[in-house]
């Protein structure tokens, strides 16, 4: 059902605007529209000083965001220190529960909390923590580097020259520092110490004579002995490692006294996820007072509620002012622009979720909601046709509505499984699906009473399936092309009501029962049926045309639309396709689950039953994919385009969207 809409006019002194902004903006059932005249007189300085204004507001929401999403990311870091407070329950972890604060509270809070200081709290820390961990990278990299002298006993002071000697550092492999003794002792000039040795390797100190510098690296150049250079270090490498380790070790003190800040901060987190949501709450008044209208004195508001709603809408806006004047205007606006608001009872009420993936419809249409909601979720059941799948799914549904603690408003989905689960346990048994098994190997006491449940075996009785799939399709696009002739003669057009849809049900009515009673006496009367209807359509298709030809002519050409209901009736098949997958998949799991547990000696039993389990898991997971996908699209596209045509804007109520924050009485 759609609601009857109102639309409504405030206006009032400009002092007011802000209060009434806000009570509009706390009732939440109310659409604020753009105002024409709102647009038009909106000077260049005006837009200006909204630019400003949102601007500033948007920055404050940037600080806001960051200060909440440091302290989160802080907050877990503590958590996984801890351990033992690390866990997390599964309703915080999927749902992440909102923080409940009375109006008055956050007013006070509003009030008297610096939420700016603890901002600035927050971006000191996280600068002073990222140039510490900087400098410990940096240090570290350092360290790396030097690591390769570590145990040099000589440092680039040693290597310093004098007036008449040099002294350089090479380094020879093990084996070649005998061979380097005998070439050093050839040059009386020269002379050399281990200043580092490795098990592979060793670093030579040479000091020589300037004069025999040139032929003496010559001569180790030939014996693949080579001048190396080290570190420009005022200590030995080690010594200089250990200067580094030193610093690092006052960068980390830096960063614990730092995380002791932050573990005071992390109290706050509260109230700055309250501070976010309320500066995005102040955006988006921003953004919506922008479609009022305002001079320098008075305001003037046009606005859509619920036509039920009005009376509270009038009282309030009166507790701001008695002065305050509300008009009810009279709607003259084109269909797609009057916004639609869904009235569903109980049950039917989560389908929403399925049209609304649509679209709204246009608000002088029906909604299709109640109408769409028992074939869906049969077809849903077909898609699936196994019982104990349905038992999983409706459980896995309630599970999650009872101990999540869903909020009403976000169960729509979980409902939609749920009865889903339970329409597929009824549909699974007619159909005889219980986790792919074949009832005739089962023992006696279980597999008999099954089988006298089992209608239709879609493994062996395919043709039956597939005809209960087409009959299925024939009454969906039956009630969709009813809708439509019910919906046309409430609204006076009685005779397009009867003439563009009357007349098909009758044609479909007589050939689908012509079709089923052919080799039948009774046949004859339904292609006499047949005849009549389709004799009525040529009748009447034609009847806007100027001449008498014409209208024979549309009216003839009018039956041509036979072929898109039976290209419809096929689309059905789809449902056959989708059960007959389900089963055999159950079917090979529980064949592949059989030759494990027969091939892997002792531990075959366990693989085979994580094989089930996963193997039933995964099946169940994708074919209720596939059962929701499909269902949705025979609603969109055999049965939604019989009696609506789309395209209406959907209710945008001004209202509280929180991220954090719950507003409680």
């Amino acid at each position: 059902m759609i609601k009857e809409i109102a639309k409504i006019n405030i206006a009032g002194e400009k002092s007011l605007f802000d209060k009434v902004m806000e009570t509009l903006h706390s009732l939440g059932n109310v659409e604020i529209a753009q105002t024409k005249e709102a647009s038009q007189m909106r000077g260049v300085s005006a837009t200006d000083e909204y630019a400003e204004k949102l601007s500033k507001i948007s920055y404050k929401i940037a600080q806001a965001n960051f200060a909440v999403k440091f302290l989160e990311r802080e907050k877990i870091k503590l958590k996984k220190e801890r351990k033992k407070s690390a866990k997390t329950s599964l309703r915080e972890m999927i749902l992440k529960p909102k923080i409940k604060i009375t109006g008055e509270g956050l007013n006070e809070l509003i009030k008297s909390y610096n939420w700016e200081e603890i901002v600035a709290e927050c971006e000191k820390i996280e600068e002073n923590i990222n140039n510490a961990e900087n400098t410990v990278k940096m240090l570290e990299e350092k360290i790396s580097e030097l690591m390769k002298w570590k145990g040099l006993t000589v440092s680039s002071r040693d290597l310093e020259e004098t007036r008449s000697t040099k002294t350089f550092l090479s380094e020879v492999t093990s084996n070649t520092y005998e061979k380097l003794n005998l070439i050093l002792s050839s040059y009386p000039l020269a002379a050399f110490s281990k200043a580092k040795k490795n098990p592979k390797t060793v670093f030579i100190l040479i000091t020589c004579n300037k004069e025999i510098e040139k032929p003496l690296l010559e001569h180790l150049n030939k014996n693949n002995v080579s001048k190396i250079e080290i570190p420009n270090l005022e200590n030995t490498p080690e010594g200089e490692i250990n200067k580094l380790r030193a610093m690092i070790k006052k960068e980390e003190e830096k960063i614990k006294k730092e995380t002791e800040e932050i573990k005071k901060l992390i109290k706050e987190e509260e109230k700055i996820k309250i501070i976010s949501d309320w500066l995005n709450w102040g955006k988006i008044k921003l953004e919506i007072s922008l479609r009022a209208l305002k001079t320098d004195y008075v305001f003037y508001i046009t606005a859509w509620t619920a036509k039920d709603s009005l009376n509270n809408v009038r009282k309030q806006i009166k507790a701001v002012s008695e002065k305050i004047l509300i008009q009810e205007e009279e709607i003259k606006e084109d269909s797609s622009q009057i916004p639609v608001i869904y009235k569903n009872k109980n049950l039917a009420e989560p389908f929403e979720m399925v049209t609304e993936m649509y679209g709204a419809p246009l608000y002088n249409e029906p909604d299709p909601t109640p109408y769409l909601a028992p074939f869906f979720i049969l077809f849903f059941a077909l898609a699936i046709t196994d019982a104990m799948y349905g038992i999983v799914l409706a459980v896995l549904a309630w599970g999650a509505i009872k101990f999540l603690k869903i909020p009403k408003e976000n169960q729509k989905l979980f409902r939609i499984m749920l009865y889903g689960g339970i329409t597929t346990f009824i549909v699974g048994a007619l159909f005889g699906g219980w986790f792919g098994l074949v009832l005739e190997e089962l023992p006696p006491a279980i597999g008999i009473p099954l089988i006298k449940i089992r209608m239709i075996n879609p493994m062996t009785d395919t043709m039956k399936f597939l005809i209960f799939t087409f009959i299925l399709g024939i009454i969906q696009i039956i009630a969709g092309i009813s809708v439509g002739m019910y919906w046309k003669i409430k609204h006076g057009k009685i005779l397009e009501g009867i003439a563009d849809n009357g007349f098909w049900i009758l044609l479909l009515l007589s050939l689908s029962g012509w079709a089923a009673t052919s080799s039948m006496p009774a046949g004859i009367y339904f292609k006499i049926a047949s005849a009549i209807s389709a004799g009525l359509l040529i009748a009447t298709q034609g009847r806007d045309a100027n001449n008498i030809i014409m209208k024979a002519l549309k009216g003839i050409l009018s039956l041509y639309n036979i072929t898109a209901y039976f290209s419809d009736m096929l689309s059905y098949s789809r449902l056959l396709a989708l059960g007959l997958a389900t089963g055999i998949i159950a079917m090979v799991v529980n064949i592949i689950a059989g030759i494990t547990s027969n091939m892997i000696p002792y531990i075959g039993w366990l693989v085979a039953v994580i094989v089930l389990i996963a193997g039933h898991l995964f099946n169940i997971g994708i074919n209720v994919l596939g059962a929701y996908i499909h269902s949705s699209r025979l609603q969109y596209v055999e049965f939604f385009p019989k009696f609506m045509e789309g395209g209406g804007k959907s209710f945008q109520p001004f209202k509280r969207v929180s991220r954090y924050v719950k507003i409680v009485n």
